[in-house]
This record gives structure tokens, sequence and C-alpha cells, in this order.
């Protein structure tokens, strides 16, 4: 039943090279797996690392309520990206 909610409650976004997925210091609103393309994970304006399909990020905003850490960047030509805003995401795991 998790399973069955967790994918009914995902959006596909698509982004082009360089869009700003969150920034660093934003309040956390959703979680994302990345479906397609690359993005790059910076901190202070340092890239601290690369992440492709297939991998999750922007849970412990969403989890904790607590201020993005990094910034997201698209580094590939384009990404689709699943999301989950935080309420669904909440609802799912509790």
């Amino acid at each position: 039943d998790q399973i069955n909610k967790l994918v009914h409650t995902l959006s596909l976004k698509h982004y082009s090279r360089g869009a700003k997925v969150f920034e660093q210091g934003e309040a956390g609103r959703a979680f994302f797996v990345i479906a397609e393309g690359e993005v790059e994970v910076s901190m202070d304006s340092c890239v601290i690392r690369t992440l492709g399909k297939g991998t999750s990020f922007g849970e412990r905003a969403v989890l904790f309520e607590e201020p993005r850490n990094a910034t997201v960047a698209v580094s590939s030509e384009s990404a689709d990206l699943w999301s989950m805003d935080r309420g669904e995401f909440q609802s799912i795991i509790s």
C-alpha cells in the first residue's frame, strides 16, 4: 500500500542545464528522485558531488524541516526529476 501511495504522489518535472532545483538555505518543500540526467550538489559555491539517474536527494530538509544544506543545479543538458512535497512524503513514511 505504501508503494502504491508513493507512485501516485510523485510528479515528473523537467529542468534545463543550469536550472537550480533548490538553493542552500531555502526551506525544504520537496524530495526528489532523478529519472534522467545529472545534477551537481554544491555547498558554499563549491561542488561536492554529482548525482545521476536513480539517485534521490532533498529528504533531510523534508524529514526534519531544516533549511537546505546545499544547492542542487542541473549539470547535464536536461534532467527529469520525480518530486514529492513534504506533506505527501511525511504521510507515506509515517
